[in-house]
């Protein structure tokens, strides 16, 4: 069978391991994440306190993003990896107590932020490890299991809370995404012949943060089809952050309510699922500018029919636009982890990751912050004409133009 098939990548018992970990963690983070706001807002029923959540559960990613880019090339991947679970299993203990003696929220969301200040080297590193398990024709294959592994998580894990909240206490979903982390630690820790970074050998090479974050953005700078890919990435981000509030006013558009929001979300990940599934299969055939072009024409289209035809729209034809969104991001999201574990050296790859990632993150909440203001300023269909509009233009820049530069060096060949 071929080597980029994704049934042979499963063999793997190392890919296998890192998938059962991705998928622990990401379950009780949903899981987590769900009952935290319901626990926020029955204590406060206040909308800047669910704000200040949304800071604490995303801000402290965006922040320290290049940190966790930098330590994953200066430390072991695997054990970085171990040790973020571990510490992340012990502070979530420490919320779940904070929720079963009613301490104060502000404590809760502290918590939360020292949690969420883990996932910034946990993500890079785990990202950056891909291609130390796999094989480089499987790239693309083994994202693309990560992608679904992510979305299927983002069900089950609310499931997980809605069945936890309320019966093993208010504290369930905490002590199920402590326990989570504990599961992925152990898997993790099977992880079976991963060689040490290049970093390793040459910790007097990064003396500062600043040099590191300066090398990870000279790395992606110097690579036209990186950079054109990762602004995909970015602007399907800040287009999906965007969706989750003009979904919600859609809904009210056409049905004079909140009822069919769940529906039209929930369509873009089952979207992003099936995706997530289909490109391994489209990788193998297609290069990643053109899928990419595809996926840009794919999110520019829906937004556009959005757009014309917002009262027009019955709510099945909705969810099928809706869907195609969904799919459309995941497929940007796995050509630019793709191309970033292809086309850079193991010992800058972390750095890599680290200023993309939180740039995608940032995207989400730059387009959720913003999207009711250009529904304000332009009404809901003018808000999602300019965002399709938005997409067409950058599509050129992403694929067509070929900016003349250096060769760049050779890679340097990995022990």
């Amino acid at each position: 069978m071929p080597k980029g098939r994704t049934i042979a990548l499963l063999r793997s018992p190392n890919i296998l391991r890192l998938l059962a970990a991705l998928a622990a963690s990401r379950i009780g983070d949903w899981a987590f994440n769900t009952a935290l706001i319901a626990v926020v807002y029955e204590r406060t029923h206040s909308a800047g306190w669910l704000a200040a959540t949304a800071v604490a559960r995303i801000g402290p990613v965006v922040v320290l993003g290049p940190i966790g880019g930098s330590l994953a090339d200066r430390f072991d991947r695997r054990r970085l990896l171990i040790g973020a679970d571990l510490y992340r299993a012990a502070i979530m203990a420490a919320a779940a107590y904070a929720v079963v003696a009613e301490l104060p929220v502000a404590v809760l969301l502290v918590l939360t932020a020292m949690t969420t200040a883990a996932s910034a080297p946990f993500d890079t590193a785990l990202a950056a490890l891909v291609p130390r398990l796999a094989e480089k024709d499987q790239l693309n294959a083994a994202n693309s299991a990560r992608a679904a592994v992510t979305e299927v998580s983002s069900v089950l894990g609310p499931l997980v809370f809605a069945i936890g909240y309320g019966r093993l206490s208010d504290a369930g979903p905490f002590l199920v995404n402590a326990a989570s982390f504990l599961v992925s630690a152990a898997f993790l820790v099977q992880l079976k012949g991963i060689g040490a970074p290049p970093a390793d050998r040459e910790p007097e090479a990064r003396s500062s943060l600043l040099q590191d974050v300066v090398v990870g953005w000279q790395a992606i700078r110097g690579r036209p089809a990186i950079w054109r890919l990762a602004g995909a990435d970015i602007l399907e981000s800040a287009i999906f952050g965007s969706l989750t509030v003009l979904l919600l006013l859609l809904s009210h558009r056409l049905t004079g309510g909140d009822a069919a929001y769940g529906t039209l979300m929930a369509a873009t990940g089952i979207g992003g699922g099936a995706a997530a599934f289909g490109t391994a299969w489209l990788g193998r055939r297609f290069r990643p500018l053109p899928l990419v072009r595809t996926a840009l024409l794919a999110t520019a289209v829906p937004l556009l029919l959005l757009g014309f035809w917002t009262d027009q729209l019955p709510i099945i034809m909705a969810a099928v636009l809706a869907a195609v969104l969904g799919g459309a991001n995941v497929v940007a999201e796995i050509q630019c982890d793709s191309a970033l574990q292809t086309q850079l050296d193991d010992e800058v790859l972390g750095r890599a990751f680290g200023l993309v990632l939180p740039a995608c993150m940032l995207a989400v909440v730059i387009g959720t912050a913003t999207a009711q203001l250009l529904a304000d300023a332009l009404s809901l269909p003018g808000a999602f004409l300019l965002l399709g509009v938005l997409v067409l233009l950058y599509i050129p820049v992403a694929t067509f133009r070929q900016p003349t530069v250096a060769a760049p060096p050779a890679k340097a060949e990995l022990v």
